[in-house]
């Protein structure tokens, strides 16, 4: 407490509440100090000492030692000092604190178990758990045990006071959480709660079985290897054994993620089993995934672009399929980036990465891809745009070329006012949705053409008036015009946005009738049929706008729309709902131009309109899911179905078929009555066959 004398620490007994001993505490030590009160000594740091002092009252303060810049409390007998040369344990006793481990620079953490301090070490190859006593007469640890293959602790919490082992939960760096026993040197077992902040997710299709890459060339080793996979094949035929090579619809995929903890992570779709995970050396703060490479025939390249919580960037090449990294690399903070696809082959890119300095790196960093992008940009208008959603900016720069370096210039630049409304979503459109129709037919037989344009970006924006409103700005990342604006009055987050084939939807809720929304904006081409070689974007026509708002019977966390292949089934809105469920929502059902009135001409696919939506298909039965963020799907080889992926607390993936599966014959069907039938077909045609020409015979010979 403070008084007038300065401060004082006052011991109560816990029996009756009388007061046991009353010590005043040195005048440097103020309400600013940090301090820890300990079974016999407060100890504290103040103006860079470590400073104690008896509870008991008798004796002077004194000073143990400098360079204290705080002290924290571990437990009735052990307080942690932090120093400029690292964490520093102190146990106390009735003749005051003494030190007991100086660790260093390295990463430690402790926690109180079983009347014992356990402070867990971090090393570059394992972690090693030191327990110290409280009444021990020695500085050295009662014991250590190594723990292989764990590394830079971040906290660590007693699992089981009264287990024999003294189990200990381990949290490292990565986020993962480890249980282990003192007594032994190994682990009990491993969570990967790193998963629970995903910050991007990209799919990785595998590499087919039939592929050689290493025995091309060699007709005997390829002969060998050949007849080798024909075996394993034959054999799992008869042996259950888990798929390790694409399947033939490709619905076998990995799934990549990038955690906010810096982890980067595989999860097989079949299995839902980690295939590989890899910590890339620090928090992440954002993140986005680009697919360089994948043809499903050779070896993929996915690059992570992350900005990291200390304000730097990393740019780093990997394997999707092994996680080993080709290509590392530090950069100032990065602005935009983007894939040019193609320009290094049909099935490969190159990925341009925009820094501070309005300076462009090519990734991969060779010669070769720096050649690829030079004679692009040549050829081709090329513009990168970045959103700095704190600022409100989302700016667009014009890529040149010199003959040994690549730069940027700024195009365009849409600012917002980041005092009056801040970006709460932005969408745009996925590099794998395709356009199947490029235009809807009307009831008169004449065609509405879509508005297609890969450009496009959606930004949702909040205001922060206490009226708030929600504003959607469509822009046009070639030119940096705004295609498109729409507002909503009194919105309120949070906001999902997506992005697909021609239309945009939104969802939020609408504080003035308390109820969720879900907006749907459609764009239509102003100018008529577009050419067949195309347009240029720089002479593209304003677009139509055709929107609808629906009332929504639930409130939406995240958003996500299905990709297929070809995109000839009908698209489906994923909405993950806070209490659990997973919905998916038909196309035609939130189609903006769903006619009003029985009167109102309409097609055979639209569904007169209707406020309430209310036609969702739960997806996730009764597997609840908790605190869902993010929503991915991707394509199959299967035109009818997509691959969904909800992550957050939960994790859950699924197949989604919004036009069913019309190109999947169904379980009961009778497959034995379609070989008799092919075979009786090719039977009659036969017999008809060798009768047609007998009677042609015995024709000629009349």
């Amino acid at each position: 407490t403070a008084g007038q004398g300065g401060q004082t620490v006052t011991a109560y007994d816990a029996a009756d509440g009388g007061v046991v001993s009353t010590s005043a505490l040195p005048a440097g030590i103020d309400e600013s100090a940090s301090c820890a009160v300990l079974r016999h000594t407060i100890a504290c740091a103040a103006g860079g000492d470590l400073v104690q002092a008896a509870l008991s009252g008798v004796g002077d303060a004194s000073t143990v030692q400098g360079g204290a810049n705080a002290v924290t409390y571990v437990s009735p007998a052990f307080v942690a000092v932090a120093r400029g040369d690292g964490a520093v344990l102190f146990r106390d006793s009735q003749a005051g604190i003494a030190q007991a481990k100086n660790f260093g620079l390295g990463p430690v953490a402790f926690v109180e178990a079983d009347g014992s301090v356990v402070a867990a070490v971090g090393g570059e190859e394992a972690l090693s758990l030191q327990t110290y006593a409280a009444d021990a007469d020695f500085a050295a640890a009662e014991s250590e045990r190594t723990v292989h293959g764990l590394t830079d602790p971040a906290a660590i919490f007693p699992a089981s006071k009264f287990h024999p082992d003294g189990k200990v939960l381990v949290q490292t760096v990565d986020g993962a959480l480890h249980l282990i026993a003192r007594s032994k040197s190994d682990v009990q077992w491993t969570r990967p709660e790193y998963l629970r902040s995903i910050a991007a997710v990209e799919y990785a299709d595998l590499v087919a079985d039939s592929v050689v890459e290493s025995n091309k060339g060699n007709f005997i080793t390829e002969a060998i290897a050949r007849m080798a996979r024909q075996m394993t094949k034959l054999a799992s035929l008869f042996t259950p054994c888990a798929q390790t090579g694409r399947d033939k619809f490709n619905l076998h995929q990995f799934i990549v993620a990038a955690t906010r903890s810096g982890t980067l992570a595989a999860i097989d779709s079949l299995s839902g089993q980690i295939v590989w995970n890899r910590f890339v050396g620090a928090a992440i703060a954002t993140a986005s995934l680009h697919v360089i490479h994948s043809d499903g025939h050779s070896a993929s390249v996915f690059a992570l672009v992350a900005t990291l919580v200390d304000g730097n960037s990393l740019v780093e090449l990997f394997d999707p399929l092994t996680g080993a990294a080709s290509q590392s690399q530090s950069l100032a903070a990065v602005q935009a980036a983007g894939v040019i696809p193609g320009v290094a082959g049909r099935h490969s890119g190159v990925l341009l990465v925009l820094t501070g300095n309005n300076s462009v790196s090519a990734f991969p960093p060779t010669a070769e891809a720096l050649a690829l992008v030079q004679a692009y940009v040549a050829a081709h208008v090329t513009v990168v745009h970045g959103v700095d959603r704190a600022a409100g900016v989302v700016a667009g720069f014009h890529i040149t070329a010199t003959k040994t370096a690549l730069a940027a210039d700024p195009a365009w630049r849409v600012a917002l006012d980041p005092a009056h409304e801040s970006i709460v979503a932005v969408a745009g459109r996925a590099p794998l949705d395709r356009t199947h129709s490029v235009g809807d037919i009307l009831s008169d037989h004449s065609v509405l053409y879509k508005y297609l344009h890969p450009g496009l970006l959606g930004v949702a924006t909040l205001s922060l008036e206490k009226e708030s409103t929600l504003t959607l700005y469509v822009i046009d990342t070639i030119k940096g015009s705004i295609v498109d604006r729409s507002t909503q009055e009194h919105a309120q987050g949070p906001v999902s946005l997506v992005h697909s084939d021609n239309w945009f939807a939104y969802t939020f809720r609408d504080r003035k009738n308390r109820r969720w929304q879900l907006n749907v904006l459609e764009l239509f081409d102003g100018a008529g049929k577009p050419p067949a070689g195309g347009v240029s974007a720089m002479q593209r026509a304003t677009p139509i706008a055709s929107s609808k708002a629906f009332v929504l019977p639930h409130p939406v966390a995240a958003l996500g729309v299905t990709v297929t292949d070809a995109g000839i089934s009908y698209r489906a809105l994923i909405a993950a709902v806070p209490s659990g469920r997973l919905v998916a929502i038909q196309e035609r059902f939130f189609d903006s131009r769903r006619p009003i009135g029985a009167q109102t001409p309409r097609t055979e696919e639209q569904v007169p309109y209707f406020p309430l939506l209310n036609a969702s298909l739960p997806l996730n039965y009764n597997q609840s899911l908790h605190a869902i963020d993010g929503v991915v799907c991707a394509p199959t080889d299967l035109e009818s179905t997509s691959l969904v992926f909800a992550h957050g607390l939960d994790l859950y993936l699924t197949r989604v078929a919004p036009s069913k599966h019309f190109d999947v014959l169904t379980e009961d069907f009778n497959r034995l009555y379609l070989v008799l039938a092919v075979v009786v077909l090719a039977a009659g045609t036969y017999v008809a066959a060798a009768r047609l020409q007998s009677v042609q015979l015995a024709q000629a010979w009349q």
